[in-house]
């Protein structure tokens, strides 16, 4: 089963595409997808940046939280008992 596509003069709607214009078709064809696979690396490496810096703003806010879960409870004890101390 074979597929008509159909040029664009008036003359020969009903005739199929010749050799050439297939080729200039699939010329175009390959030109348009050259340009998308191009932008689409792009956003691959935007996405990518992306990525990384999201990891970077998490890390920015779990490592001092995690760090003072560490070391403020002994700063805070400290304090505690000496404030325990002054009302006995």
């Amino acid at each position: 089963m074979e597929t008509e596509i159909k040029s664009e003069t008036a003359d020969n709607i009903n005739t199929p595409i010749g050799i050439a214009e297939q080729n200039e078709l699939l010329r175009r064809n390959l030109e348009v997808s050259e340009k998308i696979l191009e932008e689409t690396e792009d956003i691959k490496k935007y996405i990518k940046w992306q990525k990384i810096w999201s990891v970077v703003r998490l890390l920015i806010i779990l490592i001092p939280i995690v760090i003072g879960l560490l070391f403020l409870p002994p700063l805070i004890k400290n304090y505690v008992d000496q404030f325990s101390s002054l009302y006995k």
